[in-house]
């Protein structure tokens, strides 16, 4: 159990460590054992804590999907499998190729199956 000032003390010390850079979540967890399930008690989001600490939070680099995009990397996939993809097989193409998206970015923005498929022009 970590108190709010250790953790804070913590997340200092991991970005000094860092050269003044806000560590990540997984940062804290590998180099203090602070998991997030710890700091949830006093934030809710890790760039809350960063800020706290001093910290600029990190951003995320990579541009947003765009939605045809999505589209066409999701059909390519069901022609590849002759079928419509579970999650577990999106999350074994995502592995494998950097460039394609997981399975939450196209959950998060083509929806579930019914949704998708409307998105998609098919109806079943």
């Amino acid at each position: 159990m970590y108190t709010r000032e250790e953790i804070l003390s913590e997340t200092r010390r991991l970005g000094k460590e860092k050269g003044g850079k806000a560590p990540s979540e997984k940062e804290l967890d590998l180099n203090a054992g602070i998991k997030n399930y710890y700091w949830h008690k006093y934030w809710t989001k890790i760039s809350d804590l960063q800020k706290e600490a001093g910290f600029s939070p990190n951003m995320f680099l990579k541009p947003p999907h765009k939605h045809d995009d999505l589209c066409k990397k999701f059909i390519s996939l069901i022609k590849e499998l002759g079928k419509w993809p579970t999650k577990a097989e999106i999350e074994v193409k995502h592995n494998k190729r950097i460039d394609f998206p997981g399975s939450t970015i196209f959950y998060k923005n083509l929806g579930n199956g019914k949704r998708k498929s409307s998105w998609l022009g098919i109806s079943y």
